[in-house]
């Protein structure tokens, strides 16, 4: 007895079966170090994806392989969900477009933007009219956040030695002078003060602001002394390195400010690894390459060395996501931006560079 021959493009999968087969939700993460132009950037790839129907020939790489160009339905953007402020993608389009235009604000806190997209799958066994849907999470998130990262796995021993090392070198030391010195006077092993603890956090943080934005340094550490987001004036943030010998002893200067950058850890694990990073799929970091040449050999040798931390952390199946968070970001993409500055012939030097920046193939 023969078996009834079956016409898959007339009947093939029911539309639950498509969906169970091809719908997933995946979580992208965009960052970059301080002024790389992740607003715009974030800004700009919606702005592509939501004309793609329309103008595939906007992003000529996107599925080039599977023709997915001629598979695409549509791609909206979804009404927010939960907690998670909404990316301020109209916001930042209007004040590019406008006249005059002018740059978007800053990222200053996690923010998220949910795009749907329509497509029609591959494959004999689906209906000619089947349909699946990707959820795409665009996350934009502070810079800044990605340098606390390698702090996780340091002590307030070893992280104070190396910052009030750098403190002492070269460009930094002039800028460090007040905060030096304000230490001098109030030495760890002294008794504890709550005032003279705020003001050493008050000038340490001054410092760290200088760097930036006087010298284009990257490597400044804790991230949230530059861009706090939702923590404010916390008093969590009351801390600075200090120099210490083994560990302090109960009641003094040094032993509040460890004890407060232990505090720190916890709650930036707690409310920001946490809660965020363990949801990534896919992770994105910007970095303005011609910014950290233009400002000098210490501005581009400290970019060099933050994104050696991050890229450390982020190193797929060994990093510190992997065994602190149990992140599941399988895939991270370094991008310079600006690149648009770059004569065309030079631009795959300008990806060697970065790639040697990260210590990345």
């Amino acid at each position: 007895m023969r078996l009834p021959r079956i016409d898959w493009s007339r009947t093939g999968l029911p539309p639950f079966a498509t969906a169970l087969l091809h719908d997933r939700t995946v979580r992208l993460a965009v960052t970059g170090l301080s002024r790389s132009g992740k607003s715009v950037f974030v800004t700009s790839l919606v702005h592509a994806l939501l004309a793609y129907p329309r103008v595939p020939e906007r992003l000529p790489l996107l599925g080039a392989d599977t023709r997915f160009a001629e598979r695409v339905l549509s791609i909206g953007v979804e009404p927010a969900r939960g907690a998670v402020p909404r990316f301020r993608y109209a916001e930042n389009l209007a004040a590019m477009a406008a006249d005059p235009p002018r740059w978007p604000d800053g990222t200053r806190d996690v923010a998220e933007i949910d795009l749907r997209i329509r497509f029609r799958p591959r494959g004999f066994l689906h209906r000619v009219d089947a349909a699946a849907t990707l959820r795409l999470v665009i996350v934009d998130y502070p810079g800044e956040w990605l340098l606390d990262l390698p702090l996780l796995d340091q002590t307030f021993a070893t992280w104070s030695a190396e910052a009030m090392a750098l403190g002492r070198e070269g460009e930094r030391a002039p800028l460090a002078a007040d905060w030096l010195a304000f230490l001098a006077r109030h030495p760890a092993g002294g008794p504890f003060d709550a005032v003279a603890a705020r003001t050493a956090h008050d000038l340490y943080r001054r410092y760290l602001h200088d760097c930036r934005d006087r010298l284009g340094l990257s490597f400044l550490q804790p991230g949230r002394f530059l861009c706090p987001g939702d923590w404010g004036e916390d008093a969590i943030l009351w801390f600075c390195p200090m120099e210490t010998a083994g560990e302090p002893a109960r009641g003094t200067l040094g032993a509040a400010m460890a004890e407060r950058f232990e505090t720190y850890k916890r709650a930036v694990r707690e409310r920001f690894f946490d809660r965020h990073f363990r949801t990534f799929d896919r992770q994105i970091v910007l970095v303005d390459v011609l910014q950290a040449l233009h400002a000098g050999r210490a501005a581009f040798d400290d970019t060099r060395r933050a994104l050696e931390r991050v890229a450390g952390a982020f190193k797929v199946g060994g990093g510190l996501l992997a065994r602190l968070f149990r992140a599941r970001i399988d895939r991270v993409l370094y991008a310079a931006t600006k690149a648009d500055h770059v004569p065309g012939m030079q631009r795959d030097n300008l990806r060697q560079l970065l790639a040697t920046m990260v210590q990345a193939p």
